[in-house]
């Protein structure tokens, strides 16, 4: 799917209040908002194998919106996402608010120079009461800005396993109230600031850092 810059103010691929939809083996570029949007109460939506670009808003993203249930069961695996965020949008894949997402897997993604100047952009952001995500094995690197390669924001039971975050600001950003999330054996060396940023963490219960190569 390719709209001529400027062309094109909408989404890419969009589900909403969809059961096992599955979104694989796609090209698709110059959106003027998300490549792939998945919303609402959607449950056990599937997107692989895709590769997303230059898109003004987020490259993937997973929006648990207004009125409606959580939205549970998601896999984003294997997909790359490059050059996006760039007028808009906070994480080139984003599994964001306002109502939380559960139990997502992010394993095997590619996601590179996201963002914009000055503005607060992750590769993979994780936000809005994030729960039960198992975070794997990703690449994320040249995130533009003054954000992460990955965030992490109001979470439980979340873990961030394997990956290799750099090239970023910050390896790693940890804000809000955490609970039982684990962030292990992650390679955050060469970010231009540092491996993490806890600022604006709050309240922690369970929150372990382990192993990761700084």
């Amino acid at each position: 799917l390719h709209h001529p810059p400027g062309s094109f103010s909408g989404i890419g691929i969009g589900v909403a209040h969809g059961v096992r939809a599955t979104i694989s083996g796609n090209v698709i570029r110059d959106c003027g908002l998300d490549g792939i949007h998945v919303e609402d109460d959607a449950t056990d939506t599937s997107m692989e194998g895709n590769i997303v670009s230059d898109c003004d808003r987020s490259g993937i993203a997973i929006n648990g919106a207004n009125g409606s249930g959580p939205l549970v069961g998601v896999i984003v695996r294997g997909n790359t996402v490059t050059d996006c965020c760039k007028t808009k949008g906070t994480g080139g894949i984003a599994l964001e608010g306002p109502v939380a997402v559960h139990n997502g897997i992010v394993e095997g993604n590619r996601v590179t120079d996201c963002g914009r100047s000055a503005a607060e952009v992750y590769g993979i952001d994780l936000n809005h009461g994030a729960v039960g995500h198992r975070v794997t094995s990703n690449i994320v690197a040249g995130t533009v800005g003054t954000g992460a390669g990955l965030r992490v924001d109001d979470a439980t039971g979340v873990h961030v396993l394997g990956n290799r975050l750099t090239g970023n600001p910050y390896g790693v950003h940890v804000e809000g109230s955490i609970t039982d999330v684990e962030i292990a054996h992650n390679y955050l060396k060469g970010n231009t600031v540092g491996a993490f940023e806890e600022a604006a963490i709050g309240a922690t219960s369970g929150y372990t850092k382990q192993d990761n190569i700084t």
